[in-house]
């Protein structure tokens, strides 16, 4: 038998971070796309108010979160 040997990458928690960041940042830049085609305002807030989870919960910046949830409020007011 001719087995693979088991390959275990460790990352470090910066690394860890830098790769996170860099999968949340390409899940914005995907609704933000989609919201700039979005033409029912409904579900562009929906994704807006997403992108602001996103930076609340996964991220930790409030400043960028609140920006996105106030945009969501802007495209359907009664979001």
């Amino acid at each position: 038998m001719n087995e693979e040997p088991e390959v275990t990458i460790q990352y470090d928690d910066d690394v860890r971070d830098i790769l996170d960041r860099k999968y949340y940042h390409s899940v914005i830049r995907r609704l933000r796309t989609e919201i700039e085609s979005q033409q029912d305002r409904k579900r562009a807030a929906i994704l807006c108010f997403e992108i602001g989870r996103i930076f609340e919960v996964q991220m930790g910046d409030l400043s960028q979160a609140s920006t996105h949830y106030q945009e969501a409020l802007s495209n359907h007011a009664s979001f």
